[in-house]
């Protein structure tokens, strides 16, 4: 079960949706670029987007996380014990051979609810990243809010990244009508969220938000805006 994706260290990226185990990847590249990444097929392809009327914004809390070092490594022994019991009964190299309907015929195997919850995630977030893809190549990023907006959702329910001021900050920024999709990040920005705006709405947006969340939530905030190699090598700085 491996949680990291294999991309060639010439290309700096930020994660968007995340392969588990075997599953496919969306990234952000430093030239606007998307790159959809296979880490079994050890492939990765990039899509031009540039000149889009959206931006990525990434928010920070001022508020003490605790290390999920722990957190991943229970969820990876969950989903080891999801691949162990449908291996049994089914030829499958890692979950994400298994596409949702093959899932629905062996969910069953899964008597623990915890572990089926934990598999439905990986397998349904290899989904989501495949339509995705589908969304960026068509240039409909408001499809793509929908998956972003999806796997968070996801996160929460079935993989139980439970973080309340980082949800407190997702649900907030759904109150904006130009805010197409947000969610939590894992990995290296775990304590950041991530969102997907129309370009015009962005000032609104930033002192909207940092207003809402100090009114209803007294957390100060801070919105950062992804457009160039240097706006990453900044975040990276904090």
């Amino acid at each position: 079960m491996d949680f990291n994706y294999n991309i060639p260290s010439t290309i700096k990226v930020i994660g968007e949706f995340t392969a588990i185990d075997g599953g496919s990847s969306i990234h952000w590249s430093y030239d606007s670029d998307f790159i959809i990444a296979n880490p079994l097929k050890g492939s990765e392809k990039q899509i031009h987007s540039k000149g889009e009327d959206y931006i990525w914004i990434f928010i920070k809390t001022d508020a003490e996380l605790p290390d999920i070092t722990k957190f991943y490594e229970n969820r990876e022994k969950d989903c080891k014990k999801a691949f162990d019991t449908i291996k049994k009964k089914k030829d499958i190299a890692h979950l994400t051979d298994l596409d949702l309907q093959n899932f629905r015929d062996v969910e069953h195997l899964l008597a623990d609810p915890l572990i089926r919850k934990r598999a439905y995630h990986v397998i349904s977030e290899n989904y989501r990243v495949e339509e995705a893809e589908k969304a960026i190549r068509n240039k409909n990023f408001k499809r793509l809010g929908k998956f972003i907006k999806a796997t968070h959702a996801s996160l929460n329910t079935n993989f139980e990244m439970n973080f309340s001021v980082l949800n407190d900050i997702v649900s907030e920024a759904e109150n904006f009508e130009c805010h197409l999709g947000g969610r939590i990040l894992t990995d290296n920005f775990f304590g950041y969220t991530l969102h997907l705006l129309e370009k015009e709405g962005f000032d609104d947006f930033k002192s909207g938000m940092s207003y809402m969340m100090y009114k209803n939530h007294k957390r100060a905030i801070e919105c950062f805006r992804l457009e160039s190699q240097q706006d990453i090598e900044n975040l990276e700085e904090i």
